[in-house]
């Protein structure tokens, strides 16, 4: 018995490259973060010094960074709360009174943890990109100022 494949069952393998197609998705979407931060930093370093004297212009950066810490100690405090709630959740597991609630108890905590990581390493990450952003638009402001 012979297997024969058309050229119409080659879309079948598509979802096999999934997982590579996300990846380099994934790849592709962190160069470009890196790419946005130098650029930033390339027009902040070509900007700034034409404004170093202008207290606006410090004004305005003290606003943005103290944005960017005022998010932070959020982002902490959320972790804190979150790390306390676990802890005292994991302090009651010893009530369980079978393997199988032991080991569902166990998975529960394990998967609120990975949930809490997960949360936190996504708003940090939106944190950065919006900072990212929010610098851009404000340099591109003070570098149109500049040329008027």
């Amino acid at each position: 018995m012979t297997l024969e494949v058309s050229r119409g069952d080659a879309p079948a393998a598509a979802p096999a490259a999934q997982p590579l197609l996300r990846a380099h998705k994934a790849h592709w979407l962190f160069g470009q973060m890196g790419w946005r931060a130098a650029g930033v930093h390339a027009a902040a370093a070509a900007t700034l010094p034409w404004h170093a004297g202008d207290a606006a212009t410090w004004h305005e950066l003290w606003a943005l960074q103290s944005a960017v810490a005022e998010r932070l100690q959020q982002q902490q405090r959320a972790w804190l709360d979150g790390c306390t709630a676990l802890l005292q959740d994991y302090a009651q597991l010893g009530q369980a009174n079978t393997v199988a609630k032991v080991v569902d108890q166990e998975f529960d905590v394990a998967a609120r943890f990975n949930a809490l990581v997960k949360d936190q390493l996504t708003d940090v990450i939106e944190l950065v990109e919006n900072a990212q952003v929010n610098w851009g638009y404000w340099l591109s402001r003070k570098q149109a100022a500049a040329g008027d």
